[in-house]
């Protein structure tokens, strides 16, 4: 919920018009980004989620709201409390379950589902019969590091369906930015094959272990 659009869902319209809050009464109201609300709007969410009633507006009394509260957010709220930018109050009152949502790049496996799910959603909504990803696009996919997490996921098979001119998606149908992280590097351990498409984050992981193996290789020969 951006910050335009707070007070709609904390207000009660006066022409017969329920606002958002009151309709979730009973249910769950999911509020999306709400480490980009402003000051002002926290102050009143805050006060939606402490007296657990909305205002009318020009209306005479508050109405009493009963819902259960889910937000979500891509910042660090304890950073954004250091740096003034988000209530220390708000987020007390928010922060009873937390749940980290991991990055998609630390989810990999998770990487050909979600992308055959959004392919067969854009299938049917813009009509194209694509029904599979090349082995080669596949693997770049999976081996991107997603800063944009699953929405830039979804935003890529999107894009990758309009310019495919196959029935599947294939590797020179994806962006140049996918394309220029396939990394050829050795595999950590010893005896696995080479040429695995990683990103550079991964590269240097495994690099660093195998450093610290050799290393622990070289202590044991020389204690020998």
């Amino acid at each position: 919920m951006s910050p335009s659009i707070v007070r709609r869902y904390r207000t009660l319209w006066s022409r017969g018009r329920v606002g958002r809050i009151e309709s979730a009464t009973g249910g769950t109201l999911f509020l999306d980004e709400i480490g980009d609300l402003s000051l002002t709007a926290q102050a009143k969410l805050l006060r939606v989620l402490q007296e657990r009633e909305v205002d009318w507006v020009g209306g005479r009394r508050p109405v009493s709201i009963d819902v259960r509260l889910i937000a979500a957010t891509n910042k660090d709220l304890k950073e954004e409390i250091q740096q003034n930018r988000f209530r220390q109050d708000l987020f007390f009152r928010l922060n009873v379950i937390h749940i980290h949502m991991p990055a998609l790049r630390e989810i990999r496996t998770d990487i050909p589902l979600l992308a055959m799910y959004f392919l067969k959603k854009y299938s049917r909504e813009i009509g194209r019969e694509i029904h599979s990803f090349s082995p080669e696009a596949l693997k770049a996919l999976t081996a991107y590091h997603w800063p944009g997490n699953v929405r830039e996921l979804e935003n890529e098979v999107k894009r990758s369906m309009v310019l495919a001119t196959t029935r599947e998606i294939r590797l020179q149908d994806l962006s140049e930015s996918i394309l220029e992280e396939r990394l050829t590097v050795p595999d950590a351990d010893p005896g696995t094959k080479l040429g695995d498409k990683q990103s550079l984050k991964d590269r240097v992981t495994k690099l660093e272990i195998q450093m610290i193996r050799d290393a622990m290789g070289q202590t044991e020969s020389d204690r020998r």
